[in-house]
């Protein structure tokens, strides 16, 4: 932790973290409009 002030590690951390969620998410949002696209939503697999 020398020369690293813990405010700026932690923004950086955090920007990590929603930059993972954002890609993350549009990925889910992605695959499931995919899904519904070819007409094998999780509905009908039951």
């Amino acid at each position: 932790m020398a020369g690293i002030p813990t405010t700026e590690l932690f923004t950086g951390l955090r920007i990590a973290l929603l930059a993972v969620a954002y890609w993350g998410g549009g990925f889910v949002v992605a695959y499931l409009l995919y899904r519904r696209w070819r007409g094998s939503g999780p509905r009908t697999e039951e």
